[in-house]
């Protein structure tokens, strides 16, 4: 059985939209819906149909409601005879899934969206069912009424990072994504049909339809795809993101150790509890120890190598998974708050401290991170600051003078224990083993492994000595709030971490012989011209062989190296940090094309054409130099405008 099976069927909801800003003598207050369609699928006997309509007008008042769509599709599903009872029509009660990509794009076509938007949350961006399902009256065509249970699925939440655009999913499918033809508008003017897609329903309705329906399919089969990965790993329920099928994979494997481990106590039901006192005693400088990767950009220019020194990004393979190895059940009874520096600066057990610190002059990389706010992460000469022990370890061997303000020490309850993200990155290995690279399920895979970390840290912010959580908008009323922790949150996992690449890197760079230029620093990275047997010598230190270490428990074949070669060049341009370009590549080598969040005005035909295209802005650019950018509408924005996704 499939995990879909308690569902009478799946719709794959679409809308297709045209701009009124296209059209003349129309408000310009919303967009003009020109079809609403859906892919219906039979999880039991694998029936499927397509079905699409017009809402009936140009204005709002004319677009159909959720309810309304809802009962056409199972309308649809009757006279096709996917109803599987003996009249082949559906009974007064009945439960759906509805699939869409992306659904904020498609949720506004309603003409209920002014209620539908309540029934839903707003997760990353985006609507889905993260808790209850909705109930909606929902009638039929033959005047009957039916009680539809609702549960909206997002495929763009389901989706690996690598792969969360509609026609980078299809491609995966094997659906590329279909093209329109170019049509004449009301001026005469041959214009891109995907400008104009109501002039294409009418000029070229069989291109429409299959464009429009395959929008519909692909969220359909997608959601297909993860019902089947979420059974072969044993869950229950379908999950509503990648990352809580992580979590719940972890939880149902490590039911016993969890406890120990994020430091919480154990409901009668066997659920995971309230957070252990002890735990709640030092929560506030483990939150304090919690921050980002180290990035940074140390120069600005174009820089060129040779061909026995090229440029080469050198990165620290499984970085988080590494880090998560660590860990098993702590002895929280045992904690210990302490100011002993040497009991602080150690790799194992977990410690964190609060310390003032101040590096010899000259340091050439200094490596204890400073909170700068809004700047992110500096790295001061001197200063204070909260980290877990092996940057401690670090910053001694650079010959640091330290004085410790408040530390805390918490031991292993049994240094033997089993050590469940060990477990479950073996796990992931194994799943990603058992497809083919870079199918569809191998990139689920690796992100369901990549995803689990970020779990452990939210809502770290808010545990904070000086609170900064993340704020969320709360679709249901409407009010943002607090970010609040997963079942797996723990600051003081959370802080080591993302503390151990840190410290492995900054190590790295400590090491570095004097004359290898280093332009930049990624969170589990570095660009220099550094030697791979200088790279090798400088990966040696102590924090690097405990990474090391760690990487053998977790490497599908029990490898110890941590460094890998992820792109090589000749010449390379550094704008900013996490901003490097390949103006020369060393041939056979990928290009780098980090873009510090910055995208062309227009689309570039290639990944040469486009890094091609950024060293020209940079060369030509002035004071005045202006990227244009366009992002969508946001949540709350859109929420209390009722508003379509428009961007501008």
């Amino acid at each position: 059985m499939s995990l879909l099976d308690r569902f009478t069927l799946i719709i794959g909801a679409d809308t297709e939209y045209v701009r009124v800003s296209h059209l003349a003598g129309i408000p310009s207050d919303s967009n003009r819906v020109v079809s609403y369609q859906a892919c219906i699928y039979n999880p039991r006997s694998g029936d499927r149909g397509s079905d699409l309509f017009a809402p009936g007008g140009q204005r709002k008042a004319h677009r159909i409601t959720s309810a309304g769509f809802i009962g056409r599709c199972l309308a649809s599903a009757e006279r096709a005879g996917f109803i599987d009872t003996p009249t082949g029509r559906l009974p007064p009660k009945v439960s759906v899934a509805v699939a869409a990509h992306f659904s904020r794009a498609d949720l506004p076509g309603f003409r209920d969206f002014r209620s539908l938007k309540r029934r839903f949350t707003v997760t990353r961006g985006t609507y889905a069912t993260m808790e209850r399902p909705t109930i909606l009256d929902v009638p039929m065509p033959d005047g009957r009424r039916l009680r539809v249970s609702v549960v909206l699925y997002d495929t763009k939440l389901l989706a690996p990072a690598s792969a969360g655009s509609l026609k980078a999913l299809g491609e995966l499918l094997g659906f590329p994504k279909l093209e329109v033809p170019p049509v004449v508008d009301e001026g005469g003017r041959k214009v891109a049909g995907i400008t104009r897609m109501d002039i294409v329903a009418s000029q070229h309705p069989d291109a429409f339809r299959a464009y429009a329906i395959r929008d519909a399919e692909i969220a359909v089969d997608w959601l297909l795809k993860i019902a089947e990965f979420a059974k072969a790993w044993g869950l229950e329920q379908m999950p509503r993101t990648v990352a809580s099928m992580g979590v719940a994979r972890l939880r149902r494997d490590a039911e016993a150790e969890l406890p120990a481990i994020v430091g919480r106590g154990v409901k009668p039901s066997g659920a995971l509890g309230d957070y252990l006192p002890e735990a709640l005693a030092v929560q506030g400088i483990a939150a304090d120890a919690y921050h980002g990767g180290r990035n940074e950009g140390f120069v600005h220019g174009i820089f060129t190598g040779t061909r026995e020194r090229p440029f080469t990004d050198f990165d620290l393979k499984g970085a988080y998974t590494n880090a998560l190895a660590q860990f098993r059940a702590i002895d929280w009874a045992a904690i210990e708050h302490t100011t002993d520096l040497k009991r602080l600066a150690v790799l194992e057990p977990l410690t964190v401290a609060c310390v003032d610190f101040e590096l010899p002059p000259g340091t050439r990389f200094p490596s204890l991170p400073v909170d700068a706010g809004s700047f992110g992460l500096i790295y001061p000469l001197k200063g204070t600051t909260t980290v877990p022990g092996p940057e401690l370890v670090v910053a001694l061997s650079q010959g640091a003078h330290i004085i410790v303000r408040a530390g805390v020490v918490a031991p292993w309850l049994d240094p033997n224990s089993p050590r469940p993200f060990v477990d479950y990155a073996r796990l992931v290995n194994r799943t990603r083993a058992g497809y083919p690279k870079g199918s569809p399920l191998e990139l689920l895979a690796k992100e369901a492994g990549n995803s689990l970390y970020g779990k452990t840290g939210q809502g770290v912010g808010g545990m904070k000595t000086a609170p900064a959580n993340r704020r969320v908008f709360d679709s249901r009323s409407g009010e943002s709030r607090p970010l609040p922790p997963s079942s797996i949150t723990c600051p003081i996992i959370a802080a080591h971490t993302s503390g151990l690449p840190r410290a492995v890197l900054s190590e790295i760079l400590s090491l570095l012989p004097p004359h290898v230029r280093v332009l930049s620093a990624t969170t589990h990275g570095w660009l220099s011209d550094v030697t791979e047997e200088e790279a090798r010598a400088a990966a040696s230190g102590p924090v690097c062989q405990h990474f090391a270490r760690l990487r053998a428990l977790v490497d599908p074949a029990g490898s110890d190296e941590i460094l890998e070669v992820k792109h090589r060049a000749l010449v390379v341009l550094v704008a900013k940090t996490r901003h490097g370009i390949t103006v020369t590549p060393v041939p056979g080598s990928k290009l780098i094309c980090a873009r510090a969040g910055h995208r062309l005005p227009e689309d570039a035909p290639s990944l040469e054409a486009e890094t091609a295209e950024w060293v020209r802005i940079q060369r030509e650019r002035t004071y005045s130099t202006n990227l244009p950018r366009r992002q969508f509408i946001s949540p709350r924005d859109q929420w209390h405008s009722d508003g379509d996704l428009v961007d501008y």
